[in-house]
């Protein structure tokens, strides 16, 4: 599933860094996110993916969690890199308020 990815991360300045990217695979245990600009190996980052409505009028899912970068990866001719991260809590809420209003 191809999907909007937020990551922040700070950098070896302890400057805040914030990139953009798309996913290419997601699971509950991570992202692999396909952007120019790539946090370094094994940086702890917070990342969002940003799920489109699959209905009209739909609101779009978050799913954030922090992760820590596993691997940074050429694939396809783009550069991209692996968060390792649990998404499973979040789904789970998503999931409970869904069961809630039915």
């Amino acid at each position: 599933m191809r999907v909007p990815v937020l990551a922040q991360w700070n950098d070896h300045a302890g400057d805040v860094r914030d990139v953009s990217g798309i996913s290419r695979d997601i699971s509950v245990r991570g992202v692999f996110v396909m952007s120019s600009v790539q946090p370094p190996e094994s940086a702890k980052v917070m990342v969002e993916v940003i799920i489109p409505s699959l209905t009209q009028g739909g609101k779009e899912t978050h799913l954030s969690s922090d992760g820590l970068v596993v691997r940074i990866q050429e694939s396809g001719g783009a550069l991209g890199y692996a968060v390792h991260c649990d998404f499973r809590t979040k789904l789970l809420e998503r999931l409970s308020r869904l069961e809630s209003s039915d």
